[in-house]
């Protein structure tokens, strides 16, 4: 199968099946197009583009405001242009030739290592990730605004590091699951209690 990439001619060798390397023969059509994939990794991604040479995997990254598929480094905690995080080893990726400069690889569905620091805590399984005022870097989110996902794994070190997070791009309330269960308990018993209070004085 003969291609031209960046003017230079070569040759690929397809396989159309795993562990089928001697295919039989394959016309291919003007006009056809050819999808591939791999199905290793734990993520579903997607390219965009990026004029910072710098942008690495596992980075968090924004869009920039310069095209629908630009993206930059995060730099500002909870930030609300933050989108996704650099993949590592996506297991398909998508997307179009509709941005300038380098090509990077964004998760959109799954799980993946992203950088962390702790400035704002342990970060422990089931905590919210937001973008720090480190650029590219995550923290846990312990206050209103947009998160990236959850973690999956645990991160308690000083220096910058990284944890397993299962993308959930939303906006979090700022209230801890467990605090909202206890809150919620706290509730019910109080409704309860003054219940039973106004029951046994009509009585």
């Amino acid at each position: 199968f003969s291609v031209v990439n960046a003017g230079t001619a070569g040759n690929i060798t397809l396989q159309w099946a795993q562990w089928t390397p001697a295919a039989v023969n394959t016309t291919v059509h003007d006009g056809s197009y050819l999808n591939a994939y791999r199905v290793r990794g734990a993520d579903y991604a997607e390219v965009y583009y990026t004029d910072d040479g710098s942008i690495n995997k596992g980075d968090i990254v924004a869009l920039s405001g310069n095209g629908v598929s630009q993206v930059e480094k995060t730099s500002s905690p909870y930030d609300a242009k933050a989108i996704w995080i650099i993949s590592t080893k996506p297991g398909i990726v998508v997307g179009e030739a509709d941005g300038s400069w380098k090509a990077v690889i964004v998760w959109l569905a799954g799980r993946v290592p992203v950088k962390v620091t702790t400035k704002n805590g342990e970060i422990r399984p089931g905590d919210y990730i937001t973008s720090s005022d480190i650029p590219w870097v995550g923290m846990k989110a312990n206050e209103p605004g947009r998160v990236i996902g959850k973690a999956l794994t645990t991160y308690v070190w000083a220096e910058i590091g990284t944890v397993m997070v299962f993308i959930e791009n939303t906006f979090y309330d700022g209230i801890d699951e467990i605090e909202y269960s206890n809150y919620i308990s706290s509730w019910t018993n109080s409704i309860w209690s003054s219940s039973l209070s106004r029951f046994s004085f009509m009585v």
